[in-house]
């Protein structure tokens, strides 16, 4: 491990040298996600936004990411500027980006020469479940998970880096997670939700069209759908639960004028069978984004995505069959649960097929009953400013971030 973390600091020496000769590009954005892999969620979101408003924000290039063959040749096709990781084109935008913008780690764009630009991480979620530093220090350990990152090293010193925040708790969060300052955090609203709520232009990959056709059918013949998001868990037992609840659930929705909409975690074991007429199940590749909207109601656990989900104002059931588990054996909470669950909490399954009957009956009274417990889990996941992830507030983010003139080094904290 210290000789990783040798080569990694020896490696940064050298191309923040090769850097210095070459000035960084205010209008040139790099952008990726997951692992270089996947075109989705918060990169994904910003990327069509800032690539939408280009003119606008004075860029002359917002540059995709990827190792992906398939992203590469159909963003390439549809006319959208992107870039092999690996290659020489992307070393060179690597080099000259000024601003460079992550939703995983440092491998989801070619981040060799990142060491003098601004970079943002916009992570993957508001955390329900501990992570990074909130697992390796007891809570509100900020003070020890900065000076402990202090001393790390990654390639393009992406070891710290800026990260979006919406909402003061958020920040807080993000800062133990990663081990940044607090004036590393930038309040600003997640680029997906305004994605979502379709105020940035959709855009689909093949593999997601053939999908929606069948469910925009689904719906057309009158059926209700119900999105089923279970989190990751470390137990291989326990995500196999998982998989069989969808299965009943699809079993369950033939007596009920239902379809089945989810998306397993890409390590579970294996995907979820039961009647395919029934069953909307996401590829691998697609961004959930384009779809939940779809959904009459959300079933998860804790994930993020209810988070998200609440912007549609329709009702959400947490089924967390197995709580004690994973609250003492499995990764353990980042905030109250009990804040976190802003509707029908049900250990069971009779007690989910009963909240589920309970808010199709009624969806509007099922989510006024939980107005109250909404209320305050806005007020604890986004700020005023940010709550409604308009067009607007992520183009105020955008100028505060495009303000900085490099990212700026971690600062020690003292007693």
């Amino acid at each position: 491990m210290a000789d990783k973390q040798l080569a990694k600091k020896i490696i940064n020496v050298f191309t923040d040298i090769a850097c210095a000769f070459v000035k960084r590009d205010e209008k040139m954005v790099v952008v990726g996600g997951w692992y270089g892999d996947r075109f989705c969620d918060n990169s994904k979101a910003i990327y069509l936004f800032l690539t939408e408003n280009k003119e606008k924000f004075g860029l002359d290039r917002v540059i995709w990411h990827t190792r992906n063959d398939d992203v590469y040749n159909q963003l390439k096709r549809d006319g959208y500027d992107v870039e092999k990781i690996g290659t020489r084109a992307a070393r060179k935008s690597s080099i000259k980006a000024k601003y460079q913008l992550i939703d995983s780690c440092g491998v989801d764009i070619d981040r060799l020469f990142s060491g003098s630009a601004v970079r943002l991480e916009m992570w993957h979620a508001f955390p329900v479940k501990r992570f990074g530093g909130l697992n390796e220090f007891e809570k509100g350990g900020i003070k020890e998970a900065v000076n402990t990152n202090i001393h790390r090293s990654e390639l393009g010193r992406w070891s710290y880096f800026y990260c979006l925040s919406m909402s003061q708790k958020h920040s807080e969060i993000n800062q133990q997670a990663f081990g940044v300052n607090e004036e590393h955090c930038i309040i600003g609203p997640y680029p997906r939700v305004t994605y979502l709520k379709g105020e940035i232009g959709r855009y689909m990959l093949d593999c997601e069209k053939e999908t929606m056709k069948k469910l925009e059918s689904l719906r057309a013949q009158g059926k209700r759908v119900v999105g089923y998001f279970p989190t990751f868990r470390d137990d291989t037992e326990k995500n196999d639960i998982t998989i069989e609840t969808v299965e009943k659930l699809v079993e369950w929705a033939k007596d009920n004028n239902c379809c089945i909409m989810t998306k397993m975690h890409y390590a579970s074991s294996r995907e979820a069978g039961g009647d395919d007429d029934l069953l909307i199940a996401l590829p691998p590749a697609s961004d959930v984004y384009n779809f939940i909207q779809l959904a009459d109601i959300m079933i998860s656990d804790y994930s993020s995505i209810v988070f998200d989900y609440l912007i549609m104002d329709r009702p959400i059931i947490f089924y967390c069959f197995d709580y004690d588990y994973y609250l003492n054996k499995d990764r353990g909470f980042a905030i109250d649960y009990d804040i976190s669950a802003a509707g029908a909490k049900v250990y069971n399954w009779d007690e989910l097929i009963s909240a589920i009957n309970t808010a199709l009956e009624d969806p509007r009274a099922y989510t006024e009953s939980y107005a109250d417990k909404t209320e305050r889990l806005w007020n604890v996941i986004t700020d005023p400013d940010t709550r409604e992830a308009t067009p607007e507030q992520l183009e105020t983010f955008w100028k505060k971030l495009y303000a900085k003139d490099k990212t700026e080094k971690l600062r020690k904290i003292k007693d």
